[in-house]
């Protein structure tokens, strides 16, 4: 029986914190955009292509506590749309963003290869798998804390 507690403590506290939704905190999306992302940066950049130019005001991501990242989007009627958005649809921004800023600047400041790209590409891969395994990893940290926790106090 005493199992069978722990184990119903350890299943409500991942589900209790999976459901916890903190203040969230307005981030940047690129050092060349502001953490408020205006229509002339969406025209720009090309951002956003589910909103139409002519009633995009602005938006701006927000990263809540429990890394989870909402896309808020304030229209010229004040009505304000927002959505959940994923760290690779962040990335993807991210990069269509630095795309085009390359894109602008001249082939003989910057001039990249196949090699370059591929090697930036694993990076990002390489990059994603670790934040992946770091939250898994801080995640589970947490929760064994809890069952300690849990175990001592029952005893």
């Amino acid at each position: 029986m005493r199992h069978l507690f722990l184990l119903l403590f350890f299943f409500l506290s991942c589900f209790t914190q999976a459901q916890t939704a903190d203040s969230g905190k307005v981030i940047g999306l690129h050092p060349s955009v502001g953490k408020i992302i205006s229509q002339e940066e969406k025209l720009r950049y090309h951002l956003f292509p589910d909103y139409k130019d002519n009633v995009f005001q602005n938006a701006k991501v927000i990263k809540y506590n429990d890394s989870t990242f909402i896309l808020s989007v304030s229209t010229v009627t004040g009505k304000e749309v927002q959505s959940p958005i994923t760290t690779t649809e962040l990335d993807d921004l991210y990069y269509q963003i630095e795309d085009a800023e390359k894109a602008k600047r001249s082939e003989e400041e910057y001039v990249m290869t196949e090699e370059e790209k591929k090697e930036i590409k694993k990076k990002r891969v390489r990059q994603y798998n670790s934040t992946f395994w770091y939250n898994f990893l801080a995640q589970m940290t947490i929760l064994t804390i809890e069952v300690v926790l849990a175990i001592a106090a029952g005893s």
